[in-house]
């Protein structure tokens, strides 16, 4: 599946990632690619992800 999100506000657009990330694909073996603009934004993007995901 191909995704594209949109948004000019960071927490919008990371609920929306998140919730994409949270859907159980039909193939769980196959790849899932997350393209960023800049590594500082790549950065914080895995941060923000971490700190969803951490128990």
């Amino acid at each position: 599946m191909f995704n594209i999100l949109k948004s000019n506000q960071m927490e919008n657009l990371m609920g929306a990632l998140t919730s994409v990330l949270e859907a159980v694909p039909d193939n769980p073996l196959m790849f899932e690619w997350i393209g960023i603009q800049s590594k500082g934004m790549k950065q914080w993007v895995a941060l923000i992800i971490f700190q969803g995901y951490e128990m």
